[in-house]
């Protein structure tokens, strides 16, 4: 049972590579496992794309064609909206998308595109772990002939789950900022037109007095 569990864990994995592989070279001629991404921890690169990204949204991909995704915007957390981006597939350090996924994109803005990083976190509910992750890693695969490590084995099934529910978890934060900034912004204007009244009283004030005294005299 434990044998068989394994091999299905491994031959998704697998799989899922393997599209990843492909994919790249149908769409972009290159593969982006040759962008070199340095190892983090999951908290400073959530922190490091939420301020470096102009962009931060939940997209459904609706089309690949020629080497561009289009990608449908589903919620924005972070910039301006719009119903559609696309994304250049034959830029350096592009992940591989396909239609049908759902992906939270971190992006910045290039002309009438939009730029994305396999170093950032952004990534499909298909396939949510990233290997920079040093906190989200899979354990190694055994080396030929050795048996697996039972600990291993569930190591690698709960970080799989766990990295499924850090990005679901991960919008819900994304979407309390949104509502926070919300509210500071809101604020602020509320301060604005404060200050514009206290100078409004204070102009028709002097006013009055200026006429009161210019009848006085």
């Amino acid at each position: 049972m434990e044998a068989s569990l394994e091999c299905s864990v491994r031959t998704s994995i697998v799989i899922k590579s393997i599209q990843i592989l492909v994919f790249s070279f149908l769409f972009t001629g290159s593969v982006s496992m040759g962008c070199d991404c340095r190892d983090i921890n999951y908290d400073d690169a959530f922190e490091r794309d939420y301020k470096q990204s102009e962009l931060i949204f939940l997209g459904e991909i609706t089309k690949v064609s020629s080497g561009i995704v289009f990608i449908k915007v589903v919620e924005i957390f972070k910039g301006n909206f719009r119903h559609t981006f696309k994304i250049d597939l034959e830029r350096a350090c592009t992940p591989a998308m396909s239609s049908g996924e759902t992906w939270l994109i971190y992006a910045n803005k290039e002309s009438e595109r939009i730029t994305v990083s396999e170093c950032s976190l952004s990534r499909s509910f298909n396939h949510s772990l990233k290997s920079f992750l040093v906190d989200l890693k899979l354990p190694p695969p055994p080396a030929p002939g050795q048996e697996v490590n039972k600990m291993d084995k569930l190591n690698g099934l709960s970080i799989e789950n766990s990295s499924s529910l850090v990005l679901r978890n991960e919008i819900n934060v994304l979407r309390t900022r949104k509502m926070q900034l919300a509210l500071e912004a809101s604020r602020q204007e509320v301060k604005f037109y404060k200050r514009i009244c206290t100078i409004t009283s204070a102009v028709v004030l002097l006013l009055i007095l200026l006429a009161f005294f210019r009848k006085v005299k």
